[in-house]
């Protein structure tokens, strides 16, 4: 029927913009290459845990403290945070398949679903796959279907992944050799900033390159800053370690 062929030329001539259709175009090949090679940084890093003083805005103070932290990439992660005094504050948990969280000053337990929004935690909406690979110096893992993005700018290059449907997407800036991404930032459906990662310091521990700087911000400015202490690399991991559980009286 003519509709038939009206449709099929149609979805001919808009393929490389549809969902699991990819282009052709050398410059988006090129762009999907350096990707592939981003996303694959620092292949056979497994656990990793690490000491560091943050930074954190809360209610538009400057406020420092403690953190420790413990990962199983892809999906399990545990962080406590203390106050310069040594009181504990928070604790969050994600085992792969329950989110926790323990409020020390308040006595509040929150159990919810692995791998949401961390927002509660850390006043942006980044996700627990999402932290893991930042601490590790690692771009979040890509939607291979969307389409992938790269020009040119004055201080290097901007890489620009695609979801499906414009649900959002990831902008990365790139160096001008193209061998570095220096930050990125995570962008909403309507093209607006959720929050911007950026690294510096990084150091070589046995064959894998981690960053000892950390700064995570929302569109309004700083929301956290991680200045690593020290840091280990595929250390011995209990499961259990990442199953939090309320002392008495703790509020659910």
């Amino acid at each position: 029927m003519h509709w038939i062929g009206v449709i099929l030329a149609a979805m001919l001539a808009v393929g490389c913009s549809m969902p699991g259709v990819k282009s052709q175009d050398p410059v988006e090949m090129e762009a999907r290459s350096l990707l592939s090679g981003f996303e694959a940084k620092n292949n056979g890093l497994e656990s990793f845990k690490g000491i560091a003083t943050v930074r954190y805005l809360e209610n538009g103070v400057l406020r420092k403290a403690r953190v420790a932290w413990i990962g199983v990439i892809p999906d399990k992660l545990r962080m406590a945070a203390m106050a310069p005094s040594g009181h504990p504050l928070v604790s969050f948990s994600d085992d792969g398949v329950s989110l926790y969280l323990l409020s020390y000053p308040d006595d509040r337990f929150h159990q919810g679903k692995s791998n949401t929004s961390l927002k509660q935690f850390l006043s942006v909406p980044i996700s627990t796959r999402e932290l893991i690979s930042v601490l590790c110096g690692r771009i979040p893992l890509q939607n291979p279907s969307g389409r992938v993005l790269i020009h040119r700018e004055e201080n290097g290059y901007v890489m620009e992944t695609k979801t499906p449907w414009n649900s959002g997407s990831k902008k990365f800036f790139l160096d001008k050799e193209k061998k570095d991404i220096l930050k990125f930032e995570s962008i909403d459906s309507e093209g607006i900033m959720e929050y911007r990662v950026e690294w510096d310091r990084f150091q070589e521990i046995k064959g894998f390159f981690l960053p000892y700087f950390i700064s995570i911000r929302d569109r309004e400015g700083l929301v956290l800053e991680i200045d690593a202490g020290e840091v280990w690399v595929n250390p011995a991991v209990d499961p259990d370690a990442f199953v939090l559980k309320p002392g008495a009286g703790f509020i659910r």
